[in-house]
């Protein structure tokens, strides 16, 4: 770790700074580069921020692109010398760390108790984001996802809420079972493993895969259904149905390709399929037709291809149209004289 990001720690964990400190840090917020390595410099301090649970700053809820206005007008304005530096440094680190938010992550912090904040992660539509929770756990969140948990975790367990799809890697501690609540009334308990969550609000199913450790699956709704995974599995829970099934896979690889920027559809409904290209792309598309909703493809798109390309393979290999209504936006629609079922 650079001397600059340890004077930053030690900061957030509320040691005085003396003026070399302080210069030091100065230059770090406001030396100008490049476009690459401002995207680095923000990523640094979204790291030590994070590690830090966000506990030290006096945060409420805020607005990323209002705090990003005040803290630039602020730093354009005036040359801050080192003592209004220092009277001004809370202010200024407040803003900093808001500063993170322009690449993708708004974060809102409200109080749970008198020493919990309950910290909420959102990840825009055409991203995916990591988080580093406070006992070290590594979430990687897909597009249009958020995380809400609390900092710090509580004595007994640590739970968090997720609506979206995340990858998560777990740190072990016995003591401290981690748990996930879903949509859809279902939650998922762990102590240490590795494992992919997807549980949309509109998609037909929430999908768990399993890559190592052990997890406990339970659904709540008349009668509670509890479920044990092992690695090399994947439970589908379909929510018209309200049924759960486990098999085995071996797909890694098809499972993670969103962390690649990849869009793998593997026997999966039109309706979920437009479902992941409008989060994917930050697009809408509607389909307006009930019959297409369950017609079933099998696909796999590389990275960086665009959603032109992705809509002309759609209509190739499906008797289906899509009518573009404007520049991000279609309607899924059966041609002419056809039949979803033929």
């Amino acid at each position: 770790m650079e001397n600059k990001e340890k004077i930053y720690l030690n900061y957030l964990n509320g040691q005085n700074l003396d003026d070399r400190d302080l210069i030091i840090l100065e230059k770090w917020f406001n030396t100008p580069g490049s476009e690459k390595e401002i995207q680095l410099k923000n990523q640094k301090i979204k790291d030590l921020v994070i590690t830090n649970h966000l506990a030290n700053l006096s945060l409420s809820s805020y607005d990323s692109s209002e705090a990003f206005n005040s803290f630039d007008k602020k730093t354009k304005e005036r040359k801050i010398r080192k003592i209004a530096f220092r009277n001004n440094l809370n202010s200024i680190l407040k803003y900093a760390a808001i500063f993170i938010t322009v690449l993708g992550i708004s974060f809102f912090v409200s109080k749970q108790s008198n020493s919990q904040k309950l910290l909420s992660v959102y990840v825009p539509k055409g991203e995916n984001r990591q988080v580093v929770l406070p006992d070290g756990t590594i979430v990687l969140l897909n597009s249009n996802s958020t995380l809400k948990y609390p900092s710090p975790f509580s004595k007994n367990n640590r739970k968090v809420e997720l609506t979206g799809e995340a990858y998560f890697d777990v740190a072990k501690i016995k003591t401290k079972p981690f748990i996930i609540n879903l949509p859809s009334n279902m939650n998922i308990k762990v102590l240490g493993t590795s494992f992919n969550v997807k549980a949309y609000p509109e998609d037909s199913k929430n999908i768990t895969t399993l890559f190592t450790g052990k997890i406990e699956l339970t659904y709540k709704n008349k009668k509670i259904i509890k479920n044990v995974m092992l690695p090399g599995t994947k439970a589908d829970f379909t929510k018209t149905t309200n049924t759960m099934s486990i098999s085995k896979t071996n797909l890694y690889n098809d499972v993670l390709a969103w962390k690649k920027k990849m869009l793998v559809f593997k026997n999966e409904s039109l309706k979920d399929i437009v479902n992941e290209l409008n989060r994917f792309y930050d697009v809408d598309i509607n389909i307006n037709n009930k019959k297409l909703e369950d017609l079933i493809f099998t696909a796999s798109f590389k990275k960086g291809i665009n959603i032109n390309e992705v809509i002309n393979f759609f209509e190739k290999s499906g008797n289906i149209k899509f009518k573009q209504k404007s520049n991000k936006k279609w309607e899924l629609i059966l041609p002419n004289n056809s039949n979803a079922n033929e």
